[in-house]
């Protein structure tokens, strides 16, 4: 196994806690976690080219996936960055 982490932002660069992510290979092998209060999140990951995602940011248009993100078995996939879209109005 490895690791992906990263954080999320909203479009001013804000960190935004308790937002649903998730990485998966699209075969078998899926993990999902919240990120902490400041944004950042760490998931387990099987080796080899997954897709990271956000499945739902309250008030907010999710980022696109990252995809074809590269894990190595025993290593940090890290700094990656999905940037939600401004609020929606309400």
């Amino acid at each position: 196994m490895g690791t992906v982490s990263g954080i999320v932002v909203d479009q001013q660069g804000q960190r935004l806690s308790t937002v649903f992510v998730a990485v998966t290979d699209g075969v078998a092998n899926y993990y999902s976690t919240y990120t902490n209060a400041d944004g950042t999140f760490t998931l387990p990951a099987a080796p080899g080219v997954t897709t990271v995602f956000v499945y739902h940011i309250y008030g907010y248009s999710a980022p696109a996936a990252l995809t074809n993100v590269v894990v190595r078995s025993g290593q940090d996939t890290g700094g990656l960055l999905l940037t939600a879209l401004n609020p929606h109005p309400r």
